[in-house]
C-alpha cells in the first residue's frame, strides 16, 4: 500500500513498492539521507544491480564536471577487450602465412580507443613482393579525417637497413600501414621484413 506525504499546498512525496518482499528505509546513526535497503530501479531510464548502474538504453551516460546536459562532456562508452594482430600484405594471398605469441589488447573510453599488440611472425605467406605491410584487425575503424602515427618498439624490418619505420593507423580503417623515411611519405614493402623477429606495437586513435 502506497503512502503519500504531502504539503500544505497538496504537493508531496509517495512512497510505495512495487515488488512482494519486504523493503526499508532506514535513517543512519546520527542524522542524514533516508538509505534504501533494497536496489532501488529507475523505471525506463537505469537501474542499479549489484552496486553497478545500467542505463537501460545503449548510448547513454554522464555527464562529467558540469551542471547541464553539455555534449562535450558526456562520457558514453567504456570498453575493453582483445584483437586479433595479423601482419600481412596489401595484395596477394596469405598462403602459408602465420604468426605465433600473439597477445593484443585494447581499452576504449569515449571515442578514443588505445591498443597494444605483440607476436612473431613465422610465415611471410604468400603476399607479393611489391606489397605494402599492413598490421590488421584494430577492435574499430579510425576517424576519418588524418592517419595517426603509433609507436613501434620492435618492428622486425630495419634490420635490413637503416631507415626509420613509421607505423600509422590509417584514416576511416581498422588497420595499421608501416610506412618508412622520417616522416613517414613511403610505404614499407612486404619482402622487406624478416621472420622469427616479435612485433611490439602500441599506439592511441579516435574513432568515427
Amino acid at each position: 500500500m502506497p503512502i503519500t506525504i504531502k504539503n500544505s499546498a497538496g504537493g508531496g512525496v509517495t512512497l510505495d513498492s512495487t515488488t512482494s518482499s519486504n523493503e526499508t528505509l532506514q535513517l543512519p546513526s546520527g542524522g542524514g539521507t533516508l538509505v534504501r535497503t533494497a536496489s532501488p530501479s529507475f523505471t525506463g531510464d537505469s537501474t542499479i544491480t549489484s552496486g553497478n548502474l545500467i542505463f537501460a538504453t545503449a548510448a547513454k551516460g554522464v555527464y562529467l564536471g558540469v551542471t547541464s546536459a553539455t555534449a562535450a562532456n558526456l562520457l558514453d562508452d567504456y570498453e575493453e577487450g582483445n584483437w586479433t594482430m595479423a601482419v600481412v600484405g596489401a595484395s596477394g594471398s596469405a598462403g602459408a602465412w602465420a604468426m605465433s605469441g600473439r597477445v593484443a589488447r585494447y581499452t576504449k573510453i569515449g571515442r578514443v580507443v588505445h591498443f597494444s599488440a605483440t607476436g612473431y611472425l613465422t610465415n611471410l605467406g604468400s603476399y607479393t613482393g611489391s606489397s605494402a605491410i599492413q598490421i590488421t584487425g584494430l577492435p574499430f575503424v579510425s576517424n576519418s579525417s588524418i592517419n595517426v602515427a603509433c609507436s613501434a618498439s620492435s618492428i622486425p624490418i630495419g634490420q635490413y637497413n637503416s631507415t626509420n619505420y613509421v607505423p600509422q593507423v590509417m584514416a576511416s580503417a581498422s588497420y595499421i600501414q608501416v610506412r618508412k623515411g622520417q616522416y613517414g611519405d613511403s610505404i614499407a614493402i612486404y619482402n622487406e621484413q624478416s621472420i622469427n623477429i616479435r612485433y611490439n606495437i602500441s599506439g592511441t586513435y579516435n574513432v568515427a
